[in-house]
């Protein structure tokens, strides 16, 4: 390898390197904080859609408190039950569109009406979503109460559709399976402790921004590469070509014995200074010599 393709390596090298690491640390800083911002978006955007969920919880709530302080539960009291509480209850589920039961319970915890027919006079067993207390309009004591239980798909419909994030609706216990490929966040629903809202985005869409500021830098290192060995070509060339010019005539001096050859170069610098002084020394040389 020639000394100027030593000299112009050496350049390139010596220039690349500061901007290659620069341009490595400002990479991974950068993706850490970008990647921390999503997060933090995604907790914030997951914090506001489990307010709304708990907020139809609520709306959920209010519907069956009306319900329970129609004067037609009073037909519970009176023990003279017909299909206008089940019919009511029942045409309650539809305009809600729950996926679930709506029981009428009696003060032993008996289903006397119910949104399915099947499962009036069996006990009241598993544990209630929501439970309003039904009084009578007479003695203002409770003659029974309103059963709510209903499935993760009655809140997942009010989950948004959107092509970069998705939503998810998981029971509580349900173990959450790991995706390399998203960023995911999670948390419970404050009315529904046993539901957990989880948010996702996809790395790869998460990432565009940065995705494009590297290709920039990419683009950027590249142009910064030619350049510089452009430039370090002209500064080889400045360095090298009087030095290769010193040692091409003294190869051809020992080689030929003719010390009538000089070094044609007129430089006022040290790399001048020093072909001026082997003029001298061959020419004196050569004087010796005759």
């Amino acid at each position: 390898m020639s000394f100027r393709v030593k000299t112009i390596l050496l350049v390139v090298l010596l220039s690349l390197t500061p901007y290659v690491i620069t341009m490595v640390v400002a990479g991974n800083v950068y993706r850490g904080d970008a990647e921390s911002r999503i997060r933090d978006n995604l907790h914030y955007q997951l914090a506001v859609m489990a307010r709304q969920l708990d907020m139809r919880i609520i709306a959920l709530r209010d519907e069956m408190n009306f319900l329970a302080s129609l004067d037609i539960m009073n037909d519970i009291f009176t023990g003279d039950l017909d299909r206008r509480i089940t019919s009511l209850i029942r045409a309650k589920k539809e305009d809600l569109q729950l996926h679930g039961d709506i029981d009428v319970v009696d003060a032993t915890a008996t289903i006397i009406a119910s949104s399915e027919i099947s499962r009036v006079g069996t006990a009241m067993q598993e544990p209630a979503a929501i439970e309003v207390p039904i009084k009578s309009a007479l003695s203002e004591q409770p003659i029974g109460a309103l059963v709510v239980n209903y499935q993760i798909t009655t809140l997942e419909r009010f989950l948004p559709a959107a092509e970069e994030l998705t939503y998810r609706l998981l029971a509580a216990d349900e173990i959450v399976p790991e995706n390399a490929d998203t960023i995911s966040v999670n948390q419970l629903l404050d009315k529904r402790q046993d539901f957990r809202l989880i948010l996702s985005q996809e790395k790869r869409s998460a990432f565009a921004v940065l995705e494009s500021f590297a290709q920039t830098l990419l683009v950027a290192l590249i142009i910064g590469v030619i350049v510089i060995a452009v430039v370090a070509y002209l500064l080889a060339s400045y360095i090298a070509s009087p030095i290769l010019m010193l040692s091409e005539t003294a190869h051809s001096i020992s080689e030929t014995q003719d010390y009538s050859k000089r070094v044609d170069l007129k430089r006022a610098d040290e790399v001048g200074r020093l072909a001026g002084a082997f003029n001298t020394m061959i020419e004196g040389m050569q004087g010796m010599i005759e």
